[in-house]
């Protein structure tokens, strides 16, 4: 699935009409992947209500198709149109023909939308009124409707209609998600052939609902590469593999986290904790002076390899950086969880970064993964990307993002993909940008971003869990775009089987949950099969997949 803006997906259609494909044979295939899902949605259309909203344009005609085919599946149709053309108006006979209600003046339709109000029955509106050439304020006469719309979807206690977008809300702009309050705030979105970025925002998700991406005959290989894509299951399964049955813990390598401080015990913990749970044959925890001592009981699984510290404190500083230099850590390394951000632990972090090998052997060097507050300590680093060529992965959130880019939360929040893109080719790492839609990038240029949005990771330690989770993929001998793709879905895939488990919806999952069910998650790969259940969390899913 891939991710498009307004004008990259006008040209892919062009390419496949040129290429054979009418527009009446992409209008028609829209039309029975939106039929389909909509009959799915609502577990078969035979008598139910559907209200069909088409406006000008080749959404009104995906609406008006979509209403003719689910008419004659026995649905009960009520058509309004606005401003549509010949080809429409064709469409909307059809539908006539077929013995089902429709409305045409804004006034009736206005009356109709208030009798349906309190009355108890169940309405489900194909919003095909603007698409993506849309750009101009809806008129008042219009706005009263979509205004109408919102109040009705909004208080679900006196109306029982849900609004199924399609490609995006009507009012949106597909680019950035932005718009004004006569945007139709949708329950689901049906985007057509591609998912247009504007859905992916801050923005656009408060206004897109869950998002099902219908096929309509143009092939994945009609996008370029260089387009942002969706994480997919049926992908993310592909990049894991079974174990060979006489493997051993050296097999599957060893990662090591470098983190703590007197403040901040916890997090390298749960960090190692997760990478274990990703199945690293061996994971050490590196902890300053005597700290790692706690987890003994927390994680008696894991190696304790305290570094020296200058005056016996729980702080990293230059003897640390001293000793860490010495020993042999040219595996997969974690540096930054409860670093915390004194002026020495900022120090150890320079150190270590721009070794690009050990003392004893400067051939070598790690793949190192940078997280938290060593985030923020290698941002005071000037020009940092060109001394410290054995960082594989940065795993920061919008904040840390910010600082690293020189920017603003704000800048960073509404460009994600642009911003993920630009800096990874720049810095030349893998650069996983956590959140909503959490993007992930690559060096040469590909971006791909996680299918899930959902408030349930947004507790303490979850982002210690999916940069341990990615630091022990790197140990086990994937590279570093293909761990930290496969980190992300699994963390996301994992805090729903943990919410799962605790019969919880979508708060109290705490990190060592999302840990635990790490093993889990990677089962549901692995055997190629999610239930409906599980796959109803993902906020962004597969029209193909969706249909199974």
């Amino acid at each position: 699935m891939r991710i498009v803006s307004a004008k990259e997906m006008n040209a892919v259609e062009q390419e496949a009409i040129g290429s054979g494909l009418s527009e009446n044979t992409l209008i028609t295939n829209a039309a029975n992947s939106i039929s389909n899902i909509v009959r799915k949605r609502l577990n078969g259309v035979i008598g139910k209500n559907i209200i069909v909203l088409a406006g000008p344009g080749n959404n009104g005609k995906d609406a008006l198709a979509s209403g003719l085919i689910l008419a004659k599946w026995g649905a009960n149709i009520t058509v309004h149109s606005i401003g549509t053309d010949q080809a429409s108006n064709n469409l909307t006979d059809s539908i006539q023909h077929s013995g089902n209600l429709l409305i045409s003046s804004n006034k009736i339709f206005l009356d109709f939308l208030g009798r349906i109000e309190n009355s108890g029955e169940e309405y489900l509106l194909l919003d095909g009124l603007f698409g993506t050439g849309y750009k101009k304020r809806p008129e008042s006469k219009i706005s009263k409707v979509t205004n109408k719309l919102n109040e009705l979807t909004r208080n679900k206690s006196t109306s029982l209609l849900e609004i199924a977008a399609i490609d995006i809300p009507s009012g949106m702009d597909p680019d950035n998600g932005s718009g004004n309050k006569s945007i139709i705030e949708a329950d689901f979105t049906v985007a057509i052939g591609a998912i247009k970025k504007g859905l992916l925002t801050s923005q656009g998700l408060e206004k897109s609902g869950k998002i099902i991406v219908a096929p309509i005959g143009i092939s994945e290989h009609s996008f370029p590469k260089s387009f942002p894509e969706i994480l997919e299951h049926s992908k993310v399964s592909q990049m894991l593999s079974s174990r060979p049955l006489g493997g051993h813990k050296g097999t599957f390598g060893k990662a090591s986290i470098v983190g703590g401080s007197s403040n901040y015990i916890g997090a390298p913990f749960m960090a190692a904790r997760a990478a274990l749970r990703s199945g690293a044959g061996l994971v050490s925890l590196v902890t300053p002076a005597e700290l790692g001592i706690h987890a003994t009981h927390y994680l008696p699984e894991a190696i304790h390899e305290p570094l020296p510290t200058e005056n016996g404190n729980r702080l990293f500083d230059a003897a640390s950086a001293r000793e860490f230099l010495k020993l042999n850590f040219d595996n997969p390394t974690l540096v930054g969880p409860g670093i915390g951000l004194n002026r020495d632990s900022i120090k150890f972090v320079h150190d270590v970064v721009r070794s690009n090998g050990r003392e004893k052997d400067p051939s070598t060097s790690m793949k190192m993964v940078l997280d938290a507050d060593g985030i923020t300590a290698l941002s005071s680093l000037d020009d940092w990307w060109n001394q410290a060529n054995n960082i594989s992965v940065l795993t920061p959130h919008p904040g840390e993002m910010a600082t690293l880019s020189n920017t603003t939360v704000e800048a960073i929040q509404q460009n994600r993909l642009e911003s993920v893109y630009k800096k990874s080719v720049e810095w030349g790492v893998v650069v996983v940008l956590k959140g909503a839609f959490t993007a992930i990038g690559n060096p040469s240029g590909e971006v791909s971003v996680n299918p899930l949005a959902w408030p349930g990771l947004a507790s303490a330690g979850t982002g210690d869990v999916l940069s341990g989770m990615i630091t022990g993929l790197l140990a086990q001998g994937h590279d570093a775009y293909s761990a930290a793709r496969i980190g992300v879905y699994v963390h996301g895939l994992s805090s729903i089987l943990a919410a799962k488990e605790l019969d919880a919806l979508d708060r109290g999952i705490l990190a060592t949950d999302v840990a635990d069910s790490i093993p889990s998650a990677i089962s549901i790969l692995l055997n190629g099969e999610m239930e409906d259940e599980l796959e109803d969390h993902f906020t962004v899913v597969s029209g193909s997949e969706y249909l199974l």
